[in-house]
């Protein structure tokens, strides 16, 4: 019998990788982040010309009692079904800044809760054309010996995004393509589709607000969540609060994202780009209110028929 192996992948801190000293297992993160930048914290920020190179280092981090062999390696970006970045698996050959990037070494060994620096370079492809191209620098333990024997493999994985922009006429901009309501038990789910038409990705600021005749908040919820270059993003909301009254309401999504091509975030509000887009909703009554109804027309129409009872005996 042939051997298999089921390989189940988790991405830890893949867009805001926590600091190596507080992750749990194995992981890393930028050696040598940019005081100016927060964000270079958590991702490697580069922008990079055609054939040029550039060098940066990760810091490699053992978190358990015990001595690990790590494994390092770079892959390609890709995004879920629902439009959320993750990393491509080992087996599949880079084709884009995965390739593009080589460590120094691609394996490690560190002692129980140590840490070490790996010096990678990147070097850009001739023909990379302008615009954003995402990756991983992937961080997991080796596999056990004899883990190639027939049986489970679990894999996890941490992994560090790198972004490289290459400059040439970059473009954001991001769509509110679709909003969406649909009915279930008890609630309603608010359905939010996002287009990136650029060629840089965008972390977009959400937010997704029901509203009443006089304007008055029913429900609000949202957060920010990065957009790939060329990229969809689904996000859904759910309500169970509704109104007990029923009645109609507008529900209004809004976006806002900075428009400068080589800024992460949405902190300068100076600079912001706001789209919004709105759609009608009709919330039926509770249906309790249907009971009572039903109950206070019941006893209206008893008491009518008592009283013309009341005036028949009495003729």
């Amino acid at each position: 019998m042939k051997r298999w192996a089921l390989v189940i992948s988790v991405l830890f801190g893949v867009l805001l990788a926590p600091h190596a000293g507080a992750t749990v297992g194995v992981g890393g993160r930028p050696a040598s982040p940019d005081p100016k930048n927060p964000r270079t914290e958590s991702i490697f920020i580069h922008t990079i010309k055609p054939s040029e190179t550039q060098s940066d280092t990760l810091l490699v981090a053992n978190n358990t009692n015990d001595k690990q062999t790590i494994q390092l390696y770079a892959v390609d970006g890709t995004t879920t079904n629902t439009g959320s970045f993750t990393c491509r698996q080992r087996s599949e050959t880079p084709t884009d800044i995965g390739s593009w990037i080589k460590l120094d070494t691609n394996s490690v060994t560190l002692d129980a809760n140590t840490q070490t620096k790996v010096n990678f370079t990147i070097t850009a492809s001739d023909h990379a054309d302008a615009g954003e191209h995402t990756g991983c620098i992937v961080i997991q333990k080796a596999p056990p010996e004899g883990s190639g024997q027939q049986g489970m493999l679990l894999e996890v994985r941490s992994a560090v995004r790198i972004v490289a922009t290459v400059p040439g006429d970059l473009k954001k901009d991001v769509e509110i393509s679709a909003l969406k309501l649909t009915e279930t038990a008890g609630a309603q789910k608010y359905d939010v589709d996002l287009t990136n038409k650029g060629n840089v990705s965008v972390d977009t600021k959400v937010a997704v607000r029901l509203a009443g005749a006089f304007n008055e908040n029913v429900f609000q919820d949202g957060g920010e969540h990065p957009i790939l270059r060329e990229g969809r993003l689904q996000l859904n909301y759910q309500n169970t609060h509704l109104p007990f009254w029923g009645g109609w309401y507008t529900l209004r999504a809004e976006i806002q994202y900075d428009e400068r091509p080589y800024i992460f975030g949405t902190a300068q509000s100076d600079t912001l780009i706001t789209k919004s887009r709105s759609l009608p909703v009709f919330i039926w009554p509770n249906p309790s209110i249907f009971i009572v109804l039903g109950l206070l027309i019941i006893v209206l129409i008893a008491w009518l028929w008592r009283r013309r009872l009341l005036r028949r005996n009495q003729e």
